[in-house]
């Protein structure tokens, strides 16, 4: 088993990059609503897990498939029609059968669609949340453009307004210095 390398049209830098950040966000945004902060630190960190396995297993295909995607709605989709399946599933299933904590595993396996996460919506949403603000402030290296798959759904769910949205981007900004200093020196 090897991790994805980036001579198979893997970004792992960027990926890095943008995993330190979700996590960071998702930590702040837990804070503000209750939630274990830790827990969902982790969860951001690991949330897109199975795009490095997707990328272990498959390697350049895996790495063609994702530089083709125009955004991460295109990636899903892309990821379900040629796997059957996309790559928070992935890391959610592993994260099960690995016994991760019930709603770290389902934070990470329903990012992209927090309803469907029952019980542990409110952690789903959150790393949702913290992917689409990791996703909007890093716009250079990540270009995207939302709304982001399971946003809507996820606002909806912590009834953040837009407003809200973009006080948690100002102080998810406010450690991206910090972040890119820990991403150099790894």
């Amino acid at each position: 088993f090897q991790l994805a390398q980036p001579h198979w049209g893997f970004d792992v830098e960027g990926l890095w990059f943008h995993s330190v950040l979700a996590a960071t966000a998702a930590e702040i945004i837990g804070t503000q609503f209750g939630e274990d902060p830790r827990l969902l630190f982790t969860a951001g960190l690991l949330h897109d897990f199975g795009k490095i396995s997707l990328g272990a297993f498959f390697k350049e295909k895996y790495g063609r498939l994702a530089q083709s995607a125009s955004n991460s709605t295109a990636l899903l989709e892309l990821e379900r029609n040629t796997y059957l399946c996309d790559h928070a599933e992935i890391a959610g299933q592993l994260f099960e059968r690995w016994n991760f904590p019930p709603g770290l595993a389902k934070a990470v396996r329903f990012h992209h669609s927090p309803l469907a996460a029952g019980e542990h919506r409110r952690l789903a949403a959150i790393v949702c949340v913290a992917n689409t603000l990791a996703h909007q402030v890093d716009a250079v290296r990540t270009p995207s453009f939302g709304p982001f798959p399971g946003q809507i759904e996820a606002m909806e769910i912590l009834r953040l307004s837009s407003d809200d949205l973009q006080v948690l981007e100002e102080r998810t900004v406010k450690c991206t210095a910090l972040i890119e200093l820990m991403c150099q020196a790894a």
